[in-house]
């Protein structure tokens, strides 16, 4: 299975937060990217940088297919099969008050906190290994020297 991180939807307050979790990201994800069991090829986790404005927070949807194709043109990608995808909705307040110097130990522990969601629709992905992937999730981050931490926060 893939896995994805992404934190590129953010404003003028987070956007250094958004550049200094680009990198870290992309390396835990390339760490998670394994066998867990079940049909799920593919995880993208999104962690939201902008206010929700009064839209509902998104929680796990499973597709079959996601279009590589864009309304707007340019070059198509491949098509991804089997995804899982949901968003994890900080605090902002608190993320922007986080210092520099832990906000990617921070974010990765609001990430790891989120994938109890996974825990949730187990069933749906048929054998997916949950605990598997949460130990190794907390093995890739020690790994790159990121303390997770367990933080109870939820969106204003």
């Amino acid at each position: 299975m893939e896995v994805a991180f992404h934190a590129n939807v953010c404003d003028t307050s987070t956007y250094a937060i958004a550049q200094a979790l680009h990198r870290p990201l992309r390396d835990v994800a390339s760490d998670l990217t394994g066998e867990y069991g079940g049909v799920m090829e593919q995880l993208w986790i999104d962690f939201e940088l902008t206010p929700l404005g009064g839209r509902k927070p998104r929680t796990f949807r499973f597709q079959k297919r996601v279009s590589g194709r864009s309304p707007f043109g340019g070059d198509a990608i491949p098509d991804s099969f089997n995804v899982g995808h949901y968003c994890v909705y900080p605090n902002l307040e608190q993320l922007i008050a986080v210092p520099p110097s832990e906000i990617v130990s921070h974010v990765l522990s609001l990430i790891y906190g989120s994938t109890t969601e996974l825990d949730r629709v187990a069933r749906r992905l048929e054998g997916f290994n949950v605990q598997l992937f949460r130990s190794r999730f907390r093995a890739a981050c020690a790994g790159r020297g990121y303390a997770l931490a367990i933080i109870s926060e939820s969106a204003p």
